[in-house]
């Protein structure tokens, strides 16, 4: 575990060897016009509807530049990070971060928020002296202020991955992970069930509590090494009703991605598949009243081009849950799905998309650029001189400048008001990859990356290089 802390709190984003891309995006429950979005080089927050942002570097926000750390925002304003250190939260918009008491220093997989805000879950481990994995749910009713567990630990030999909740039954709460190699889960109640040897392999499973995590059902999503199942989505009005998204066979051999989308009618009893493209689905969402399914497919540039994908098939798809007949809407890399209210907001790639982050308000039928890189990007989010923000990230902007091509290199006098900043341009440079005669065929977007430090994952223990692959996919 050590060495998985060294890996992704090390270098900086200019230097992590990672594609600059966006990755999620949030919406402030309390404030529509305030938006966050993790990228691969930091946090941006816009709190003008997206019309201008500022940059966060990872270490001022407390994780590191190798980790993918889930967003949430919550009715408060606040902003919580799930992260390797524990839960990081901001109740400034950014300017001041700490790590919630809450959870000691255990590994926060993921969370989720309710739609109004009110309410989180999150999934957490800790490794025991036997290495083993100690998962726990735990649970907020007042806007993540708060957090209690919800009873002991579900298992010691799951790897979580995703948390749910359904927004219709406030009782209801889904969980995925992975089993330990080398054996298939049964069915059964937990804690406590039977664990089988029928078969070998990292096994995806679903966990299901309808007693708002005091008991726990543990069910067999895919076997014998058939992916890692995230769950998707829950439906807005039926708890029964379930979407789980796999990145399947071919994740690790070096072969061709399979990334797939379940779909149950029954709690995850039973699943049946949807959809199937050869690339990574990186995003997920449904309309408001689920009926319509939008999915979306990219490339997460793994380390070293290890999982290659069809830049083919890149792109947003959508169908009617009636009959799940899909239809790509859009063309080029998608890695992130966001639905509001009325606008879907995708995240995608100056190469193949031509913006960074873009939005619908057209069910996906098209999507117009609202953010690509250093047109809205007026720099280090302003914060007061003494904040360990402002002191960890404005000497990282230069580089991070030199990244993303035209930019703002006035480093501290960027805030999210949306003003004009004047100095906007001053950074004549390109991103690592990019071409300034790329075009936007979907074609050109396998680039070449940089090699991140392979020398350090030799030295990473079995269980440690599992988290850290697991965190690479989110």
């Amino acid at each position: 575990m050590a060495a998985l802390v060294a890996v992704t709190a090390a270098g900086s984003a200019s230097a992590n060897g990672r594609y600059p891309y966006s990755q999620q995006l949030v919406v402030d429950p309390s404030d529509a016009t305030r938006l966050w979005q993790r990228t691969t080089y930091g946090a941006l927050t816009s709190s003008n509807d997206g019309k201008a942002w500022s940059w966060l570097c990872e270490q001022g926000v407390g994780y590191g530049t190798a980790e993918d750390p889930m967003f949430g925002a919550t009715a408060t304003g606040a902003l919580l990070v799930a992260s390797v250190n524990g839960m990081l939260t901001t109740p400034d918009h950014g300017c001041s971060w700490t790590t919630m008491p809450d959870f000691g220093k255990r590994l926060i997989n993921d969370l989720a928020v309710s739609s109004d805000g009110n309410h989180v879950v999150a999934l957490t481990t800790s490794i025991t002296t036997s290495n083993a994995f100690d998962l726990v749910v735990y649970r907020s009713d007042d806007a993540g202020a708060h957090f209690h567990a919800l009873g002991p630990a579900l298992s010691e030999d799951i790897d979580g991955l995703t948390i749910e909740m359904a927004a219709s039954d406030p009782m209801r709460l889904y969980a995925s992970g992975v089993a330990n190699i080398g054996t298939v889960p049964d069915a059964g109640a937990l804690p406590g069930s039977a664990v089988g040897d029928a078969g070998k392999g990292a096994n995806g499973v679903l966990l299901r509590s309808k007693d708002g995590g005091a008991t726990w059902r543990r069910i067999p999503v895919v076997t014998a090494s058939a992916g890692q199942p995230f769950i998707a989505a829950v439906h807005p009005t039926n708890p029964d009703v379930l979407y789980v998204r796999v990145a399947g066979p071919g994740s690790d051999e070096g072969q061709s991605v399979q990334s797939f989308l379940l779909y149950s009618e029954d709690g995850g009893d039973h699943f049946r598949e949807v959809l199937r493209e050869s690339a990574d689905m990186l995003g997920f969402a449904l309309s408001k009243d689920g009926t319509t399914v939008f999915a979306g497919f990219g490339d997460s540039y793994a380390l070293n081009g290890e999982r290659p994908v069809d830049p083919s098939v890149l792109g947003l798809y959508r169908a009617s849950a009636n009959d799940f007949a899909f239809t790509r809407t859009v063309v080029g890399q998608v890695g992130c799905l966001f639905q509001d209210t009325s606008r879907l907001y995708v995240c995608g790639d100056h190469v193949t998309s031509g913006f960074e982050l873009g939005v619908s308000t057209d069910d996906g039928a098209t999507v117009q650029a609202l953010y690509d890189w250093g047109n809205a990007l007026q720099g280090p989010l302003e914060c007061p001189a003494s904040s360990e923000v402002t002191r960890t990230c404005t000497p990282q902007w230069p580089p991070i400048c030199d990244q993303l091509g035209p930019c703002s290199l006035d480093a501290g006098t960027a805030s999210t008001s949306g003003a004009t900043n004047s100095a906007r341009g001053g950074c004549d440079c390109g991103s690592p990859g990019r071409s300034s005669s790329s075009s936007n065929d979907v074609g050109s977007v396998k680039l070449v990356m940089p090699s991140e430090p392979l020398e350090l994952l030799a030295g990473l223990s079995a269980l440690g290089a599992a988290l850290w692959r697991r965190r690479r996919r989110r």
